[in-house]
Order: C-alpha cells, then structure tokens, then sequence
C-alpha cells in the first residue's frame, strides 16, 4: 500500500492563502457586479429635445392647420385657448418608446430651463403616471440661469445628459449627448429659408430620427458599463465608446466638437493662452495627445483631469 506523502506546512499555508485570495476576488467582483446592476442615471432636457413648444401667435399661415388637429392627435396639445399666451406642444417623434425602453436601464430625470408649471404641464403629458420620472424634475426655479450636476441627486460618474443645448452645462460638458433640436414649428420665423415640418405636413423619423439614435448609444453604454466590471466612471466610457465607433467606420450620427475639448485647456491651465488665440490651440493639442491630459500626478487627478478634457458628443 503507498504511503501518503506528507503536506510541508508552509505548502499548506500557501494553498489556504490562495484560496482566501481567490475567495476575495470573488467577492470583489460579485461587490462590481452589483453595484453595476444598480441603474445609471439619465438627465433629459424638455425644450426641442423631447417636445415643441411655440405660442399660436408665432405660427406660420401655412402651420396654422395643425390648431384643428389637435383634438384627433395624440403628438399634439393646445393650452390657454382663447388667451393671448395661448401655446401649442408636440411632441417629438419616438418619445413614448424611448423613454420606455430608457426606463429599463436608468433612472431618470428631467432639468428644463422652464418655469416650474410649464414643466409639470409637459410632464403630465409624457408622464401622468410618474412612471419615469417620479418628482425628479429640476427647472428654472432651482437653476434659472445655467444647468449643473450638483443638483441633481445622482453620482456624476453613474451620469448621461441628453440635451439639445451644450453652452448651458458649462461643467458637464464631458457627461453630454447634444442632440440634434427638434423644431416642428417655424417659431415666428418668417425669413427662414427651410419650410417647417409643420408647414411641409412630415415629421422627423421616429425609426431613424435622432432619438431613436440617442437610445441606441445609451442602450451601448448601458452594456459595455455592465461587461466592464473595472469601469467607474461613465464619462471615460461615452468617449471610449465612441471612438471605437469611429474606428469600425459606424455611427455616422455622431460626432465630436473639438472647440469644446480646447475650452476645457484653457479653463485648467491659463498659461496655453485664450480660445481666440491660435497658437495656443496648437500648444493645447501638443501637451494633450489624444485629448487626455498626461503628466505625472496621482491617478484621482489624473481621473478628473481625463474627465475634464473630454468633449461632449453631437448626435445627429
């Protein structure tokens, strides 16, 4: 019969650290992966990004059509009849299955410039239930002249903006998906050489359009943020994403706008000189290859300085 070989106590011990360090990897990675089963969060504007609004003062003679209409169609709303405030809202094509689908894998909120009655007004139109968006909902009230993160309730990093306007998160800039303005109406425009949608009776595409896009990114974003177990912050991600897509030559709705990357240069380090400055943007682009600022600072700083030269994306 063999002998059992005898087990020399520092192999034992070697074998049990293991184990343990194996069991605490583990257990690291079920903490990620719960975290990440945790919804993101998602800041969707009002104005031109989910819906348009204009006065029936400023409509055009060829739009005025669509004040018959409203009583038959479900993307169209007048409020104040008979006032001279009286207003018309549209809704933008695809809404309803967005924010739908949105609500799978973000929690999310509304940051509208408007006055908080105009706000609640839309909202019961998209939303009477408060299914998606709850009390959620920042307007003018709490931040009248610019839009911030700090208000709303949420981890910066766990953040996506989707907005039609960029200049209005002048320090958020890198969590921002542009979109592209919905104007459904002339808004009292009489010299605008294109005709309305209203005026030419179509409609942005709900299948192709811009917000159909807009889910598509994010529905990307969500899962790449779940599969990368090491992923933090969803700032690096967005751009890491979309840079990808360019790579593979997809997503020709997306694109960066490189002045917002130089004006986040020139707010950290004024030495570079001024956005009107010429040699200065080529300075910018020479100590920062590839948009990420690289110098030998801790990682957090570096983090943040990553974070602070990203651009905000445009999609189309």
């Amino acid at each position: 019969m063999p002998r059992k070989q005898k087990t020399s106590s520092s192999s034992l011990d070697k074998s049990v650290k293991s184990l343990q360090q194996l069991s605490l990897d583990d257990k690291k990675k079920n903490e990620k992966k719960k975290i990440k089963e945790k919804k993101l969060h998602l800041v969707l504007d009002l104005d031109h990004t989910l819906i348009h609004s204009t006065l029936v003062s400023q409509l055009s003679k060829k739009e005025k059509y669509v004040l018959e209409q409203t009583d038959s169609r479900q993307d169209l709303w007048r409020f104040n009849k008979g006032h001279s405030n009286e207003y018309i809202i549209k809704l933008r094509p695809f809404v309803p299955e967005f924010l739908l689908e949105a609500n799978k894998r973000f929690t999310m909120h509304v940051y509208t410039m408007g006055l908080s009655n105009y706000a609640q007004t839309v909202l019961n139109l998209i939303d009477p239930d408060k299914v998606y968006f709850g009390d959620r909902v920042i307007t003018s009230k709490e931040s009248p002249n610019t839009k911030t993160l700090d208000l709303v309730v949420a981890d910066k990093r766990r953040v996506v903006i989707v907005d039609d306007t960029v200049d209005v998160w002048p320090n958020d800039k890198s969590s921002l998906l542009q979109i592209t303005k919905y104007e459904y109406f002339r808004d009292g425009d009489d010299n605008a050489k294109l005709k309305s949608y209203a005026e030419k009776k179509i409609d942005e595409s709900p299948e192709n359009g811009s917000l159909a896009s807009v889910l598509k990114f994010l529905q990307d974003i969500h899962r790449r943020f779940e599969e990368e177990l090491d992923s933090e912050d969803l700032r690096l991600l967005i751009h890491d994403l979309w840079k990808l897509n360019i790579a593979q030559g997809g997503s020709p709705w997306l694109r960066t706008t490189n002045n917002h990357v130089e004006r986040q240069f020139w707010e950290f380090d004024p030495k570079l000189g001024t956005p009107e400055d010429l040699s200065a943007v080529e300075k910018a682009r020479k100590s920062f290859p590839d948009n990420r600022f690289l110098q030998k600072h801790s990682s957090d700083l570096l983090m943040r300085l990553q974070v602070l030269s990203l651009p905000s994306l445009s999609i189309r």
